[in-house]
């Protein structure tokens, strides 16, 4: 039997600009799994990014995943958080 908690999981590591090797298998859009790991990795340090009010991802990060796709992840999150906080409001019944 497979131990589920030992499958490979991508590596963004801080400082470096080098990422474990996955096997890339393809999925129904068009991107490896591989790849569709990397993306969520990303997509939680650019969420982190925008919560501490920075506007960029680290150079380690934005090397591995590429400055385009790093930009389209920091506007996305933002855009979440934006959202995220409207709907709180109108939950609480604040008005800005």
């Amino acid at each position: 039997m497979r131990d589920h908690r030992k499958q490979a999981r991508p590596r963004l590591v801080a400082g470096t600009a080098t990422r474990a090797s996955l096997p890339s298998v393809s999925d129904w859009d068009g991107y490896g799994c591989a790849d569709a790991m990397y993306e969520a990795e990303a997509r939680k340090h650019a969420r982190y990014a925008v919560l501490r009010g920075k506007t960029r991802m680290s150079a380690a990060i934005t090397d591995v995943i590429g400055e385009e796709r790093a930009r389209r992840l920091i506007t996305e999150a933002m855009e979440e958080l934006h959202a995220f906080e409207a709907s709180a409001e109108g939950f609480f019944g604040y008005n800005t």
